[in-house]
């Protein structure tokens, strides 16, 4: 893969990795008298790998197979009698997904082509659905195995033609245009493009006006590819956009936010002390809590921003004023203190501001876990509840936010706080390095760092909230 395809920071790539060696490690448990062939680098991996299959070695895990042509890692490969392998993919889904196929199917064409015959291929996956009782996990129970070998070969000769096709990929020097020969295709033409693991090296050279990355929803954007059009300066008073989407287009045309007749009313349900609220939250494969299934979501953090008053533009606000945080730092549930402690905080007046429905979801699902107080705090945050990404996405365009989420949202409005200055830049980098905290494998000044990178983001999404409604306010 080009190394224009992987953007994520270090350490991301780093807990990342961590959350699949905690999956990884309890599947190996299947496997116990397994030999790790992983010797340091790649090309001593593949040595490792052949050294140990050619001494008779029944179960190897992380195995490498490498040829001028392709390069494959095996989470585990089980050498039969006859000497033919089996491979293994480990996996964290409940389900089989469509591309576990094509993996299986890569991972057998590239063994075999270092002189291998493959008799088998294998999905391990998450099989249990049963509450975690707290016990050491057995993994003859937590996963299932289920075997992929008739799919995976008849998926071989198209991936063959193809994985030859990407390779050459990365020659291209220019935006690809419409009539080029696949994969020299331009991305609004192929269906393939946006998960093309090679996008991040054809990616660097789109147009700026690219409706892929535009401000146009997937629907408009699809139909009017169909009609040849695929750069906003090709679009035509004629093109029928409709609803938000011709409002943006004003927007762009504009170059200035539009501001609907509407936004005022809506903004004035606002009652203050506002409470800008975001929680955190976390979804582990290996349940952390007993009681708990694999995935089963439970909040662990929030931030809020109280303001008194409408943060009309001008005002000599901070981030830090009327700043007020919650994060567990223990290896228990959080969810009680998480629950009191933002009751506390939030009193009887004043409306709670979210963003989208993410925190009424939790809200609602620590309820249906019988939370003490859980109840209590749903029915004081409905008594004033304000979504306020709903009445930006209703009332506010602008064309510089190519989607409603907030860090879109801020990064068009402000030039100054940007989550790419943070350690951490998503949702799913704040849960594994939650996990992290909670099972005890980062301590000392380590635990201490991650505990500030964790309030650091979560107190930049409501500040991104309290400069999206200044925004939003008449100037």
């Amino acid at each position: 893969m080009p190394d224009e395809a992987a953007k994520q920071n270090p350490l991301e790539r780093k807990l990342s990795s961590a959350g699949r060696r905690r999956l990884e490690n309890l599947a190996r448990g299947l496997f116990p008298d397994g030999v790790d062939a992983y010797a340091g680098s790649d090309e001593a991996s593949v040595q490792q790998t052949k050294d140990l299959l050619e001494n008779g070695i029944e179960i190897l895990f992380s195995a490498q197979f490498s040829n001028p042509e392709f390069h494959a890692k095996v989470d585990v490969v089980r050498q039969k009698p006859d000497g033919s392998l089996e491979l293994f993919l480990i996996k964290g889904a409940k389900t089989l997904k469509p591309e576990y196929t094509d993996e299986a199917a890569y991972r057998c064409m590239a063994v075999e082509a270092c002189g291998f015959t493959v008799s088998a291929a294998t999905v391990i996956h998450l099989g249990s659905d049963e509450p975690w009782n707290g016990e050491p996990l057995n993994p003859a129970t937590f996963f299932r195995c289920t075997d992929i070998t008739a799919k995976a070969v008849a998926r071989t000769g198209e991936l063959r033609d193809r994985a030859i096709a990407l390779t050459t990929l990365k020659t291209i020097t220019l935006y690809p245009e419409p009539s080029g020969t696949w994969p020299h295709v331009d991305p609004a033409h192929h269906k393939e493009c946006p998960e093309c693991e090679f996008m991040g090296h054809c990616q660097t050279r789109w147009p700026d006006d690219l409706l892929q990355t535009s401000f146009l929803s997937g629907r408009t954007t699809k139909s009017l590819n169909e009609l040849g059009v695929t750069r906003l300066s090709e679009i035509e008073a004629s093109s029928g956009l409709e609803g938000r989407d011709a409002s943006l287009f004003d927007s762009y045309l504009r170059g200035e936010p539009i501001r609907c007749e509407k936004l005022d009313d809506a903004l004035a349900t606002i009652e203050y002390p506002a409470f800008m609220v975001d929680f955190e939250a976390v979804n582990p494969a290996i349940p952390l809590i007993p009681g708990m299934r694999s995935y089963e979501t439970f909040p662990f953090q929030w931030s809020c921003h109280r303001l008194e008053n409408p943060p009309f533009p001008g005002a000599p606000e901070t981030s830090e004023d009327g700043h007020f945080e919650f994060l567990w730092r223990e290896s228990s549930d959080p969810r009680p203190a998480f629950v009191t402690t933002l009751l506390d905080l939030l009193g009887s007046q004043g409306s709670f501001v979210h963003w989208h429905s993410y925190e009424i979801t939790q809200l609602k699902g620590l309820v249906a876990a019988g939370i003490p107080h859980a109840q209590e705090l749903l029915d004081r945050v409905l008594l004033s509840n304000i979504d306020l990404g709903r009445l930006l996405t209703k009332h506010y365009f602008d064309a510089r936010m190519t989607s409603t989420s907030i860090k879109s949202v801020l990064k068009a409005i402000s030039n100054d706080v940007r989550y790419s200055d943070l350690a951490i830049g998503n949702g799913s980098l704040a849960m594994n390095i939650y996990e992290r905290i909670y099972r005890g494998e980062v301590i000392g000044e380590d635990r201490e760092r991650d505990i500030a990178y964790l309030l650091e983001y979560c107190k930049l999404d409501t500040w991104a909230m309290v400069l999206t409604l200044r925004a939003m306010l008449p100037r």
